[in-house]
């Protein structure tokens, strides 16, 4: 179960970017709107949509230009995840995504 979590976390932060559909848009202020879909099974979609709450909450939180990180259900379709992102600016969404990495490491030695 837990590596069905990391690969989660692997489609949230774009890591295999094949997988997840994806919408970025820079506006004339810098800031960052990202839109990801991720396909889960539909039994586990409670459990990922938790994890990915926490770790919006954590990110929104801890990193000063994260603006809002919001992961949510698909009402028609009960395996999919839609996340709505939005950065400060381009180093924002990279900081970001290293402190995710670097998160996700720490999880993975703990599971090995």
């Amino acid at each position: 179960m837990r590596f069905l979590l990391i690969l989660t976390i692997l489609f949230f932060i774009g890591g295999i970017p094949t997988l997840a559909n994806e919408i970025v848009q820079d506006n004339n202020n810098g800031m960052i709107v990202r839109i990801s879909e991720i396909e889960v099974y539909p039994e586990y979609l409670e459990e990922y949509l938790g994890y990915a709450r926490e770790v919006a909450k954590d990110s929104i939180k801890n990193e000063k230009d994260v603006v809002s990180i919001y992961p949510m259900a698909v009402i028609k379709d009960n395996n999919l995840i839609r996340i709505l992102e939005i950065y400060k600016n381009q180093d924002a969404y990279k900081k970001h995504i290293a402190s995710l990495i670097l998160e996700n490491t720490k999880r993975e030695l703990c599971i090995w």
